[in-house]
Parts: structure tokens; sequence; C-alpha cells
């Protein structure tokens, strides 16, 4: 038996390891106790990143999941995570409140369009990848940017003649949208949009009146 081996033995019976860490070696970690690790709130951020990197060594889907919703797990290991095979990881990934701008470009070109509109309501998203997020094919994705209160208003300009009309009415409704698009989107064809916009500017009066 090797050095290394035999210092792997023994910390994977627990010798000289707090209760509160992980075990070191993960090929004898108990995937249960992992999983309960990674979701645990109170797991230190370096375990969470160990769990992270390690991750291609289960076939456990809900042990990256729950890395991945766990709020405390940090940046470094969102990074392999966004790359998980399952989109539903990548969803959870996608609405992190840790995410950067490395790993927000590379789930901004995710082929499930579910993570890439995840990624569009995070409001920790930046304003250059929502700009990017606001030309999606799918409606849904720029529906979600539409809404999102971090959304810059030249943004929003563009969007308000998207031609679907939901996002359009969503352009109407969020606090960022100018008041010359509001009064653009107060004469749109679709009713619901007119609403909107009209109400929202009837919101604004009083207060620019003072």
């Amino acid at each position: 038996m090797t050095e290394s081996t035999s210092q792997a033995t023994s910390l994977s019976h627990g010798n000289g390891v707090s209760q509160n860490t992980l075990l070191d070696d993960y090929d004898e970690a108990d995937v249960e106790t992992t999983l309960s690790s990674a979701g645990n709130p109170w797991t230190p951020p370096e375990d969470l990143l160990r769990i992270a990197v390690d991750s291609d060594q289960y076939d456990d889907e809900n042990v990256r999941y729950a890395v991945a919703s766990n709020p405390h797990t940090p940046p470094e290991a969102l990074v392999f995570l966004a790359s998980d095979g399952s989109s539903d990881v990548r969803r959870m990934v996608a609405k992190h409140k840790a995410i950067t701008e490395s790993v927000s470009e590379l789930l901004a070109a995710d082929e499930d369009y579910i993570v890439r509109a995840t990624l569009a309501s995070n409001e920790k998203a930046s304003t250059e990848i929502l700009d990017t997020l606001a030309g999606d094919e799918e409606w849904l994705v720029r529906n979600a940017v539409a809404g999102n209160r971090t959304t810059a208003t030249t943004t929003l300009d563009g969007l308000s003649t998207d031609e679907d009309y939901v996002v359009r009415g969503m352009v109407a409704v969020n606090s960022h949208t100018s008041k010359n698009v509001l009064e653009q989107l107060a004469s749109d064809d679709n009713e619901v949009v007119r609403n909107a916009a009209q109400h929202h500017l009837s919101r604004q009066e009083p207060s620019l009146s003072r």
C-alpha cells in the first residue's frame, strides 16, 4: 500500500477529520451523505466546490442539483456545473445569485431555452448578457429580459417593438421603461399592451407633477 493510499484510507475512516468536513475520498463517501452535505446551507463553500469538481464521479443528478441550488455554492463551483449534462442542473446555475459573467456567457448560448430564460430572469445577470438575450429567438427568453428589473432602458426600448405582444406588455410594466416608450405602447395594436402602458403612465403622473 502506497503512502497516499494509506492516507486516503485513514481519512475515509474519519481519523483526524471534523464531523463538519466532507470525506476527502469521494470514492468512499456515501452518496446519501454527500447529497445531504450538498444541499446543506451550512456546508463550507470549499466543500461544495470539491463536490462540484468531483461530480463526474456520481451518476446521481440529485447531488449536482443540490450543489447548484445551494445559495453558498461559490462561483468556482458553478463553472463546473454550467456544463452539466442535466438541463435541470444548468437551470439552477442560471438562477444562482453568485453567477459570474463567464458562466452567464456559457448559459446564454445553452441549447435549452428554459435555461436561457432562467438566466434572463436573474437580476445578477449583467446588462450586456441581458441585451444579448433580448435578441433570442424564443419569445419566453425575450419576455424574461423584458420583465427583469435590471434590464437597461435601451434594451427595453428595443423590446418595445417585439413581434410578440406578451413581450411588449412586459416592457409596459417594467419600472425602467422610459416615458417615451410607454406613450408609444399606449397606442399599441394590442389592447392588453395598451392598457398596461396607460396604467403605468397614470401611476407616473402624480410623481411627475410634484
